[in-house]
């Protein structure tokens, strides 16, 4: 999960116990390196699709309708 910011991606969580639990993983955790390096040679698009689809935050994620409507689609889609 990269760095995120917590008045947008927290602000979700409801219970007080949530957002000190979420908040301590932050605290204690490593600075990851962004998906994009652990896949440099993917494709940026699909690499982008797949940040979307980790998105900390369910209201900022997409849909799987969103993202079958994709470029990355195009040659399997059934219209």
């Amino acid at each position: 999960m990269d760095d995120f910011d917590t008045d947008k991606d927290l602000s979700f969580l409801t219970s007080a116990d949530s957002l000190d639990y979420v908040k301590q993983i932050k605290y204690n955790s490593k600075k990851s390196k962004g998906i994009s390096q652990l896949f440099p040679n993917s494709d940026p698009d699909l690499v982008e699709m797949v940040r979307q689809m980790l998105e900390f935050n369910p209201f900022f994620r997409p849909s799987a309708k969103q993202l079958i409507q994709s470029e990355l689609f195009d040659n399997i889609r059934i219209n």
